[in-house]
């Protein structure tokens, strides 16, 4: 190397070369250009990588391909937000290794999304351990029935979480029970099958949504591997979930209904007082306290897998 040129002597440096020529680089895009792709996986494969997050849209077969090579990442965070390019990419997880764990995180999406996510992303294979939506307005019953249909050998989690709502109109107000024709002929509350169904459930969090006291029995009784339950609104009268609003006061818990759950649970359980929810789920929450609440559940991990 030879000293850095400069004709008015105002800085030196023994150790940067002087190219006399101007760089170049290359508009065209290949899969050698990212880290994670097999053209570098070579190069990657001391790597002690555990845990890896990044937004879904950045997924692709190659990716997980790469992905899988890695023997010591074990958990795979994808995030889907409302600022996104479309369409969401579609990945090929039937060739994965078995020790791969994905968790996914849906923030802020238009229901139109929702509906892309069914045919999209949650598709069979994917090794789905948890799934978070938190302030989508709509409790969706399509997500709920594909995560049974295709994930409920691997869900340890579910967290469903909005902040109570303004709106007059009744759009958002109840739980879509538009069922597929798999569960066409069972009236129930999409919730109760997948406490049925997912063998591995052992958080369940729902607030912004009324839960009717039948159905929260229902849950414990059916899951007795629930270590967690986080549900800050229960009523007595109607079935299905609604859309807690801003206005309305909180309703005291039931003795006797506290009384029944924790006949089925490990645990001390009660409702989550209104007052002690974080900031971001109540009613007019900023988007900084949204945005805090959601970057502390992306961080905390999923449970451990039940012993078999």
């Amino acid at each position: 190397m030879s000293t850095v040129k400069n004709e008015n002597d105002r800085y030196l440096h023994k150790n940067v070369e002087y190219y006399s020529r101007p760089l170049s680089f290359n508009t065209v895009t290949s899969e050698a250009d990212t880290v994670l792709s097999s053209t570098n996986a070579g190069l990657m494969m001391f790597s002690t990588l555990q845990h890896i997050i990044f937004d879904f849209d950045l997924m692709s077969t190659s990716t997980l391909e790469t992905l899988s090579q890695f023997s010591q990442i074990t958990q795979l965070t994808l995030n889907i937000g409302s600022r996104r390019p479309a369409p969401l990419p579609s990945v090929d997880w039937r060739n994965i290794s078995g020790g791969l764990q994905v968790a996914l995180n849906i923030i802020s999406v238009s229901h139109n999304v929702l509906e892309e996510i069914i045919d999209v992303v949650l598709v069979e294979g994917m090794p789905l351990v948890s799934l978070k939506v938190m302030f989508c307005k709509t409790l969706h019953a399509g997500v709920l029935q594909r995560v049974v249909r295709h994930h409920k050998a691997s869900l340890r989690e579910l967290v469903w979480a909005d902040a109570p709502h303004d709106a007059a109109d009744l759009f958002h107000s109840h739980l879509e029970q538009q069922l597929s024709e798999e569960f066409a002929m069972c009236n129930v509350n999409p919730l109760i099958l997948l406490c049925w169904q997912c063998s591995q459930l052992q958080r369940l969090v729902i607030h912004g949504y009324w839960v009717w006291q039948y159905d929260l029995i229902g849950f414990v009784r059916l899951r007795r591997s629930l270590g967690a339950l986080d549900v800050s609104a229960v009523r007595g009268a109607g079935g299905g979930v609604a859309r807690v609003r801003a206005r309305e006061p909180p309703r005291a818990p039931d003795p006797d209904l506290v009384r029944q759950v924790n006949l089925y649970t490990e645990f001390e359980w009660s409702p989550v007082p209104w007052p002690c929810l974080p900031a971001a789920l109540r009613a007019r929450a900023s988007p900084a306290q949204r945005a805090d609440y959601v970057l502390r559940e992306l961080l905390r991990a999923p449970p451990a897998p039940l012993p078999s």
